[in-house]
């Protein structure tokens, strides 16, 4: 029975609860509830569990299977609750028999696993009573086709488990069941209320799943601001399935982002827009150990989503259950792709691996077998036969594992010796770091172990390498160990400064950069991009700067990196060099025409050109503060630089015409002039317009520039609306090109002000942690107003 192998599997148990109390004014009958009673108290509840197809599984393979191979489930049971609410949180499965049999099995255990959740889309008091007949036969269609249950309140809002809160003036609508199922019909319903409720119109733009992060950019901010432009929902497929759908699944079939809006011409505007996003498709392919990879399918489904959102990059990963474990990540430029493979490659570096291995045949197997099992945490998976084991898990919980195994003397209570070994996996660019100079710092932690520890560096990948602390029986050593090595883990910080800021705050051959790092037992690097260098940037929508600074230090030191950049920040307020500020006027729909034409590169290039900070809007958002539609930038340098500057934006500004009119719409525009006028101007020839109130000779009056950077075309522009404002009896007042200067304001001696960065933490990063929620993404309008729902 030499080659028997035994391998633990645990997985999170995810559930509803209904109480039988709680009466939806819905409810569709899906028959995914079943009723169960409370052992205490015999209260019977509703419940949607993952359960199930475990227990399908294990019935399969145990009915076709012969001794010695077996398969056994650990069933967790929230009828034994403790006063928490919940006493057993995981399922475990218990794979035994030939490696052969290991092998077959443990794929068909993973692929039956899934997380039951829910999704709440909110309806106000009005739209609440728009329901009719035919929307609830759509929810009924929708709950029997994606095979959830859907369930609507009209007076409270609940967790399904412990919460129910009053929710006045709100009835939610919730989606229950599988992962995969609530994400695909969450949009499906949303546009069902858009259409039937709302009463929008609705289309959709068909694409290849890996393509959505790329057009949608970093932080997906090109569906944000079209959102916003044109007043229109989009709604984004999930862009995870791959996790627990189907693996086979081509990334290349086409998926749908859904679109609604008032009028089938701001939906035609947005799928145009949506086309004329142009990039270029780089991808490259990492390997991950497949017990590392399979936890971090179980564990970081958010991370993997939140690379994806932050650089704009797609990671196609082979889903549970799959034999591959090669990752390839998508994206727009090289920069990208690399910095979302560096995240990953960051990710592994949570994982611990240890092996035990005896030193002797002897009957330990059973003994360790039972004992390592007993301790096995949540993120974990055990492997062992009798040569030793094998536990893969998250490194707070295999940490935890060996206090333990320390705490019970375990070693102590086998028949013959132990060896461990605990593997770290780090990422290449961290190795010259933890080593310090001449092995310093390895040497350092062999001293205070008194040379117990064996410590062995070796190569994994083009990204990692593996860290292996071995020694025999000692466990307390192992841990020490451990413990030394994390308090030399790099831990590290990025953000933008403004390249012309960089001089003051190094000061003369560095000496005020220096001292900082010498304060603070820091390393910070300044980077910046020379004239000639291209820039890149993933948003066609959003003006962006990357990330120039770093600032690095061991874990131990890691609450210095806020204070050193709150120091940066400080010296920026109060340097003492005096910039040149140069104030410019730019009009909403010159801002718009640069964003179609593509032009925000050149606006980084005029910086690195003249070596000036230009306060460029970064949102859209930033022209609604006024009804004016104009913002006023600053341009800051020395000497005429910022003049210089000035006059080299003037030049790529767009020119205008504009319109004078009486007012008679109350300061908005008509929406037929709008849908007639403005919408096909942008759409077919490609020039912009707004619309804004003036006093013209102390007489309140409306003024329509439009904005164009071909002539021809503005001329079209210019006699349709000549016409359109003439058949409507709108008199104008006065047209004609626009004359002025938008360079409004010149100053020198100009003292900065303290500056704003953008931090842009990596996850090494352990002083705050973002909320973030697993799903596809949404655009949802809400009176309104678009947000992104992820």
């Amino acid at each position: 029975m030499s080659d028997i192998h035994t391998v633990v599997l645990n997985f999170e148990y995810s559930y509803l609860i209904k109480p039988k109390s709680l009466i939806p004014v819905f409810q569709s009958k899906s028959g995914l509830w079943r009723i169960e009673q409370l052992l205490s108290t015999q209260d019977e509840y509703h419940i949607i569990d993952n359960l199930d197809p475990f227990w399908k599984t294990v019935q399969n393979i145990n009915s076709n299977c012969h001794h010695p191979n077996s398969i056994h489930l650990t069933e967790p049971s929230i009828l034994k609750q403790s006063s928490s609410g919940r006493l057993t949180s995981l399922i475990s499965v218990s794979l035994k028999g030939t490696l052969d049999f290991i092998e077959k099995t443990r794929p068909l255990v993973l692929k039956s696993y899934n997380q039951v959740s829910f999704k709440e889309i909110i309806l106000n008091h009005h739209e609440f009573n728009e329901i009719t007949q035919d929307f609830v036969n759509g929810l009924n269609k929708l709950a029997s086709f994606y095979n959830v249950e859907i369930d609507m309140f009209s007076d409270y809002q609940t967790d399904f488990h412990h919460r129910i809160n009053p929710s006045i003036g709100n009835s939610p609508i919730y989606i229950l069941g599988n992962h995969d199922q609530i994400a695909a019909c969450e949009s499906q319903l949303r546009i069902l209320v858009d259409s039937m409720i709302q009463g929008l119109i609705i289309d959709s733009y068909d694409i290849s799943l890996n393509l959505i992060p790329l057009i949608g950019g970093a932080d997906l901010t090109n569906f944000t601001q079209l959102a916003q432009q044109l007043n229109v929902n989009i709604y984004i497929p999930d862009l995870t399935p791959y996790i627990f759908g189907d693996p086979s699944k081509d990334l290349q079939d086409q998926v749908r982002i859904w679109l609604s809006a008032r009028d089938i011409l701001e939906i035609l505007l947005t799928k145009t827009l949506i086309s004329n996003i142009t990039y270029k498709v780089y991808a490259k392919q990492i390997e991950i150990s497949k017990s590392k990879l399979d936890l971090m399918l179980l564990k970081n489904q958010r991370d993997f989503l939140q690379i994806m959102i932050k650089h704009g990059t797609f990671i196609d990963a082979p889903g549970l259950g799959c034999i591959d474990n090669k990752i390839t990540v998508f994206g727009t430029n090289a920069e990208s792709v690399e910095e979302s493979i560096h995240e990953l490659a960051l990710l592994t570096s949570q994982f611990y691996q240890i092996f035990i291995s005896f030193t002797s045949i002897g009957k330990n197997d059973q003994v360790l077998e039972s004992y390592l099992i007993s301790l096995l945490k949540k993120n974990c998976s055990l492997t062992c036969n009798h040569f030793g084991a094998q536990i893969v898990g998250s490194s707070m919980e295999v940490k935890e594992m060996l206090m333990m195994m320390s705490h019970d003397q375990v070693s102590q209570h086998l028949d013959n010796k132990i060896q461990l070994k605990l593997r770290l996996e780090l990422n290449n660019s961290q190795k010259d770091f933890i080593s310090g100079k001449k092995n310093g710092k390895i040497q350092k932690i062999l001293t205070t172990l008194n040379q117990k520890l064996v410590i062995k560096f070796k190569p994994y990948n083009e990204y990692n390498f593996h860290i292996d602390l071995i020694l025999n029986n000692d466990i307390n050593t192992l841990i020490k160990g451990v413990e030394l090595f994390e308090l030399e883990l790099p831990c590290d910080l990025q953000f933008n400064v403004p390249d012309l800021f960089h001089k003051s705050i190094i000061g003369n051959g560095g000496s005020v950069i220096q001292s900082i790092m010498k304060k603070y037992n820091v390393f910070i690097k300044f980077s910046s991009k020379s004239k000639n260098e291209t820039i890149t940037n993933s948003n066609r929508y959003t003006f962006t700067r990357d990330s120039n600074v770093v600032i690095k230090c061991p874990q131990k030191n890691a609450r210095n990196i806020l204070l050193v950049k709150l120091e940066i920040d400080r010296m920026c307020g109060l340097s003492n060099h005096k910039y040149n500020v140069v104030r410019f006027k730019l009009f909403k729909s010159q801002y718009l025409l640069i964003l179609a034409h593509n032009k925000l590169g050149e606006i980084h290039q005029l910086e690195l050109e003249f070596g000036c900070f230009i306060k460029w809007p970064q949102l859209l958002d930033d022209f609604h503060s006024t009804v004016e539609q104009e913002v006023v930038i600053s341009i800051m340098g020395y000497d005429k630089k910022p003049e210089q500057c000035a006059q080299k934006l003037k030049s790529m500004m767009p020119q205008n015409f504009e319109f004078k009119l009486i007012d008679n719409t109350n300061h908005q525009i008509p929406l037929d002039m709008f849908l007639k006028c403005f919408i096909p101007f942008k759409m077919m020839l490609g020039v912009e317009a707004l619309i804004r109130p003036i006093y013209e000779e102390n007489t309140m009056c409306q003024q329509i520039i439009l904005s164009y950077y071909e002539d021809d075309k503005a001329q079209v522009a210019i006699k349709d609306l000549t016409t359109y404002l003439r058949e409507n009896r709108i008199m104008i007042l006065d047209k004609q090109e626009l004359k002025y200067d938008p360079i409004v304001f010149v100053s020198t001696n100009f003292k900065l002000r303290t500056i704003t960065n953008t931090l842009t933490p990596t996850p090494q990063v352990s002083t705050s942690k973002l909320a973030r929620s697993k799903i596809g993404m949404n655009y949802h309008n809400t009176n309104r107003r678009k947000k992104i729902i992820t």
